[in-house]
């Protein structure tokens, strides 16, 4: 029997329960035949113009992300819109976009689980939260100064640069990580004395917060506390299906990059008085 969308979204349910979002949360099935027949798929972590057209060329019936397509609500569907021309092209594509989001942060085996094998940590606990279930995670780790910590999180995860908040030498044994934008736990990190949070998206005022609150900040990007991730968790998932299905083709977006590029300031040396 051919392999369908919903065959995929069954898969991935069961890794991580829809029942496991956030309220505000809509993962699942956001556009396209849940009976389509599917040969290939592509991963991404959002769906850009660039992500649609590398689908159309590689020929996929499915967009696996991990940001769903729709946060917001939509207003129109015409090509005046970025969105709309997205979804009228998608459409006439025959391209299905599933995603999941929170559900898979918090699943067990999921986003933040992978990012603690990742990083060497298999002994870890839930981070206490006011709403269950629980994205954070916490692990107790053989104290090291924040500078190496950082070093060491940043080579796990591939990226090209990071942020750190409070001193460089200050020495952390307890480390919290909520994948992505995981601001929103710092004081549930302070309550769990957690001397570290490796986290993305930090503002400057929520950083400040940190150095107020006296504990330690890793703001690793958004893109790199996931993308690494998300991929070997779909890779993972998905290879049952290939075993039943060899000519399955699973695809790592290449258009599938950070937002943000970093770039080094070559600075003039200043003149002797």
């Amino acid at each position: 029997m051919a392999l369908t969308v919903e065959d995929i979204l069954k898969g991935l349910e069961a890794l991580a329960p829809l029942a496991m979002a956030e309220s505000w949360d809509c993962p699942g099935l956001a556009l396209g035949d849940p009976h389509r027949e599917v040969t290939s798929i592509l991963l991404a972590l959002d769906v850009t113009p660039q992500v649609i057209e590398e689908a159309k060329n590689l020929g996929v019936q499915l967009i696996l992300v991990h940001h769903p397509f729709f946060f917001r609500p939509v207003q129109e569907i015409t090509s005046r819109e970025p969105k709309g021309r997205m979804i009228q092209d998608l459409i006439q594509a025959q391209i299905a976009v599933l995603s999941a989001h929170t559900n898979l942060d918090a699943a067990p085996g999921g986003m933040n689980d992978e990012i603690m094998a990742l990083l060497g940590l298999p002994q870890w606990t839930l981070l206490p939260w006011k709403e269950y279930p629980s994205i954070g995670r916490l692990a107790v780790i053989e104290p090291t100064p924040l500078e190496g910590l950082a070093q060491s999180i940043g080579a796990a995860l591939d990226t090209p640069a990071l942020r750190r908040v409070g001193p460089k030498d200050q020495r952390i044994q307890r480390l919290a990580v909520v994948n992505g934008s995981g601001m929103d736990y710092l004081k549930d990190c302070v309550n769990a004395k957690a001397d570290c949070l490796l986290t993305g998206d930090v503002t400057h005022h929520a950083a400040q917060d940190a150095l107020d609150l006296g504990i330690c900040i890793i703001d690793a990007g958004h893109f790199c506390t996931e993308w690494m991730v998300f991929t070997r968790l779909m890779e993972r998932m998905l290879g049952p299906y290939q075993a039943k299905e060899p000519a399955l083709k699973v695809w790592k977006a290449k258009t599938a990059k950070d937002p943000f590029q970093y770039q080094s300031i070559q600075r003039k040396p200043e003149k002797e008085h």
